[in-house]
């Protein structure tokens, strides 16, 4: 059985070594079973705070510090990644897929470093499947016509709604980039057809 984990991560800035994850959002597909999980956290406390990031994400340190804290967040969400897979079973591992998901791998792999874990491969099969990479190449002969790439303007290219105050919100983010996860697939499909 295909384990999926769609993932977006919500970061205080762009540097993975020296910025924070502040927000996880997943959305686990196993067979037909669908299961949505966030966590909002607040940075360690050497991580950079970059008040750029903060602001696109519509959030102040303030509110940032209220939240639990990131080992707190780390026990969580390695619980209910062990839910899904045995981390001691090599075949047993979700597809981390995202959306640039480079960025939100390197994010989740330095939070576990973070919390003294060296096993976030444990939980996730390599390679990470990027969504952006995958509709770059549906979409290479339209490419210069597009004014960017982010995860807004491809989806709306796709034909999925997107409501512009929603995004830089994790669970949102990834709810877009799962649609478009399987707009891209099939679309795929179709060429090889």
């Amino acid at each position: 059985m295909i384990k999926k984990c769609f993932i977006d991560i919500e970061s205080t800035g762009l540097d993975f070594m020296k910025h924070g994850v502040i927000e996880i959002a997943c959305i686990f597909e196993i067979g037909g079973f669908i299961d949505e999980f966030v966590l909002k956290c607040c940075p360690f406390e050497d991580d950079l705070i970059d008040e750029e990031a903060l602001a696109i994400n519509n959030v102040s340190k303030d509110e940032i510090f209220k939240r639990m804290s990131p080992k707190m967040a780390y026990k969580q969400l390695t619980q209910k990644l062990s839910r899904y897979v045995d981390k001691y079973d090599k075949k047993d591992k979700l597809h981390f897929i995202g959306y640039s998901a480079l960025f939100d791998a390197n994010f989740l792999r330095e939070f576990f470093m973070k919390n003294s874990d060296f096993y976030f491969g444990s939980f996730f099969f390599y390679p990470i499947i990027d969504v952006a990479t995958l509709a770059g190449l549906t979409l290479m002969e339209e490419r210069p016509a597009l004014i960017d790439f982010k995860l807004s303007t491809v989806a709306k290219r796709f034909g999925i709604k997107v409501e512009e105050k929603k995004l830089h919100g994790a669970l949102y983010d990834i709810q877009i980039t799962r649609d478009l996860f399987y707009q891209v697939q099939e679309v795929l499909t179709r060429q090889r057809g």
